[in-house]
């Protein structure tokens, strides 16, 4: 709803999907509100809930039927919003994830601790970072900011954190910390740092990362990676 108040868009489709309407089947509801939007337009997926890594490193998103004692059923996968993206006709294509374990896992920068045995594999110690999540605060925590602009689908994704960090989200910000920071960002455009009245994604990219940092006293260390650094447009004007 918000971004039917900027200047950028001439007219705004909305589709919206609430706990039990937003199912496994969804995808396909998706594929078709989006086959109509044209190679000029700007595609837009704000998702905010719970995320869920499982013991290989791949992400998903737990819907209202999902039953957390084994979460991969009953949840969508993060490569089904990457095949929703690769077979949009616009360039434009932005993805917010407002979940817990929000960013794209590089399996290649997680190491085990261990010292006594640098050998053993990168997923068991991803595994152990999950569990010991999982069991505090998994259901609880959620919110911040990574990005990865994806080469396989065209799509930048801002969401929480890195892959095996936790998220913050608190009461004196009345919404998660990811929300707050892009709703300051945005709607307050406090992104816009050179005043032009516009605010771009890559303004809104370092200004949620930097106040995501700065509100989390650095227990937050948000990290996004810009492929494409041509690849940047007005998300907001006033």
């Amino acid at each position: 709803n918000t971004m039917s108040n900027s200047k950028s868009f001439g007219k705004v489709e909305l589709k919206k999907m609430f706990n039990q309407s937003f199912t496994i089947d969804s995808m396909n509801t998706l594929q078709n509100f989006f086959s109509k939007a044209s190679i000029n337009d700007v595609v837009m997926v704000f998702f905010a809930g719970h995320g869920y890594l499982d013991d290989d490193l791949s992400y998903y998103f737990p819907t209202y039927y999902t039953d957390f004692t084994d979460p991969k059923i009953n949840s969508v996968a993060y490569k089904s919003f990457e095949k929703l993206f690769q077979g949009m006709k616009p360039i434009r294509k932005l993805m917010f994830i407002d979940a817990c374990f929000s960013g794209e896992v590089d399996e290649e920068t997680i190491y085990n601790s261990d010292e006594e045995d640098p050998k053993k594999d990168t997923t068991r110690s991803a595994k152990t970072i999950y569990s010991t999540f999982a069991q505090s605060t998994a259901l609880e925590m959620s919110k911040a900011i990574f990005s990865d602009l994806r080469q396989n689908s065209g799509a930048t994704i801002i969401s929480s954190a890195g892959g095996t960090e936790a998220a913050f989200e608190g009461e004196k910000w009345n919404n998660g910390l990811f929300t707050h920071c892009l709703l300051q960002g945005i709607s307050k455009t406090k992104a816009d740092k050179n005043y032009d009245k516009k605010v771009m994604l890559s303004e809104l990219q370092r200004f949620v990362a930097d106040e995501v940092y700065r509100l989390s006293e650095g227990k937050q260390s948000p990290t996004y990676r810009m492929e494409n650094t041509a690849l940047d447009y007005e998300l907001w004007e006033y």
